[in-house]
């Protein structure tokens, strides 16, 4: 998924149909992913307490900066569309 947001970011920044901000977003978006995998991966054990809250609090944090990451380039995709 990371590098979908980054190849995502590559196209939007080429394209003149979107605002530079979209290739930002998505830029940023696949750094959090990247950087979310590698907490997974390589992250505390979900055998202990504080590892599986670290796992579940940045799984929510995921979550919703990509959800809000989803929503402003939706929005910004009908603001293109109507140019």
């Amino acid at each position: 998924m990371p590098f979908v947001a980054g190849l995502m970011a590559l196209a939007s920044q080429h394209s003149s149909s979107f605002r530079r901000r979209v290739a930002l977003v998505w830029s940023l978006l696949a750094v959090l992913l990247t950087g979310y995998a590698i907490l997974i991966a390589s992250g505390p054990s979900v055998a202990s307490v504080g590892g599986l809250r670290t796992q579940v609090i940045a799984q929510k944090v995921a979550t919703v900066l990509l959800v809000l990451a989803v929503l402003y380039v939706a929005r910004e995709a009908d603001h293109a569309r109507e140019r």
